[in-house]
């Protein structure tokens, strides 16, 4: 990209001072437009993130409570990017539920898995893993939306959309389309119980594989 403008640059400098002005206007507009691409590209979910921190920190590929910790004071601090104030504080007041969570993740997990297990095994506050995990991985917030519809972990798209917006979660481009039935073949072959369901202590980790 950098050489790109700077044979730009050495062409504008290059001609009179009217085709100069001219060249210098599109340069700054094509400037401009990598730099929006380029920072795009750039961007990577609070899922992927805290899968990182997960997998450099661990030696069996599942999270024990140190490292869960780790992640859960990363992202209430703000060090996790792609987070709104609104979803900070979602997750803080979810805290408990969240470590749980964050002790399911390995290095191949989806959103996708994460809120299918999560609901499976937290059926009372299924609604609260799918807006924790759509928060997370929000690449991954129409499987997810679909599958809390069609679980009835939202009760009804009106209603999942007042609680998504208040936790910070885009909505726009959401389709009100239940899920249909892979979504739900794929969720039955995740885990569905575990013996134990403290917050934060720990259990089965699960992925796409």
């Amino acid at each position: 990209m950098y050489g790109i403008l700077l044979r730009l640059y050495k062409a504008i400098t290059s001609e009179d001072a009217f085709m100069n002005k001219f060249r210098a206007l599109l340069f700054l507009v094509f400037s401009i437009s990598l730099v929006n691409v380029a920072s795009a590209q750039d961007i990577v979910e609070p899922g992927e993130q805290i899968k990182t921190i997960i997998v450099d920190n661990t030696d069996d590929d599942s999270a024990n409570d140190a490292v869960v910790q780790q992640v859960v004071a990363a992202l209430l601090s703000g060090d996790v990017s792609g987070l709104s104030e609104e979803a900070i504080a979602y997750l803080e007041a979810n805290e408990d539920l969240l470590a749980q969570l964050l002790a399911l993740i390995d290095a191949n997990t989806t959103g996708f898995d994460l809120a299918a297990a999560g609901m499976a095994l937290y059926p009372d506050n299924a609604e609260s893993v799918a807006i924790i995990v759509m928060i997370l991985f929000p690449s991954n917030r129409q499987e997810v939306y679909n599958l809390a519809l069609q679980t009835g972990a939202f009760t009804s798209p009106e209603n999942a959309q007042i609680a998504l917006v208040s936790a910070g979660v885009d909505v726009s481009g959401l389709s009100e389309t239940a899920a249909g039935g892979d979504a739900l073949t794929a969720a039955a072959d995740l885990p569905t119980g575990t013996d134990d369901t403290t917050p934060g202590a720990g259990g089965d980790t699960i992925s796409a594989n």
